[in-house]
């Protein structure tokens, strides 16, 4: 009952019925999560990334939640293997109960949003740097903290809250609730002018109760920007 990854492929006939897949099961123990909420990401090598809202290690019973790596096996019909990423803990500024699919850099970095923690408990924009060796480990970087009323925590799940990154690596995004009249905001978060500086956040708009309220997803990029 902790959830699971799914796979559906189409029929071979026009009109016949799809086959899935249940290519894992989440244990919700031994450091497992459970509970997803957003979808997956494909990776190199046909990997699949996500997250888990709940489980992994702290807060209390229920988990802070994961980032997992599922690897597909080298024969058809084995057993897809899967590796915890990430721990999330709340602790010393970590965020907590990731929301939403993840988003890829063009280095394999992986972003994304949690919906509590951070600096002020109102979630967090993290990013998750693959190691440079195999068999080493993931590195996590905060790079904003919602500070609340103007940003308020990225939650609604299950909702899908994907974060978009366009060429020059800003991210944009939105959130349910915060802004400047309460009722949810969408955000650019910029990456810093020189390294090791840190990241801004731009309110690009703040939705009001005359023309929508509490948006419950991300945000897609046309082609004019």
């Amino acid at each position: 009952g902790c959830g699971t990854v799914f796979e559906l492929k189409p029929p071979a006939v026009p009109g016949a019925a799809w086959t899935e897949s249940v290519l894992y099961r989440f244990a919700g123990a031994n450091g497992d999560g459970w509970s997803p909420y957003g979808g997956v990401l494909i990776g190199n090598g046909g990997r699949l990334y996500g997250t888990t809202i709940y489980g992994g290690i702290g807060c209390g019973a229920w988990g802070c939640g994961i980032v997992f790596e599922l690897t597909p096996p080298k024969a058809a019909g084995a057993v897809w293997s899967e590796k915890v990423v990430h721990l999330f803990t709340g602790e010393n500024g970590d965020g907590f109960q990731p929301v939403g699919s993840l988003t890829l850099g063009k280095n394999g970095e992986l972003y994304g949003l949690t919906s509590l923690g951070g600096s002020s408990n109102y979630g967090a924009v993290y990013r998750l740097t693959p190691p440079a060796a195999a068999g080493q480990t993931w590195i996590e970087s905060i790079l904003y903290s919602f500070a609340g009323p103007s940003f308020s925590a990225p939650q609604g799940y299950p909702a899908d809250m994907k974060l978009i990154i366009d060429a020059g690596g800003a991210l944009y995004g939105a959130t349910p609730f915060g802004g400047r009249f309460g009722y949810g905001v969408v955000f650019k978060i910029l990456p810093p002018k020189s390294p090791g500086g840190p990241w801004t956040a731009a309110d690009l708009f703040s939705f009001n109760e005359a023309d929508g309220a509490s948006p419950s997803g991300g945000v897609v990029a046309g082609s004019t920007g």
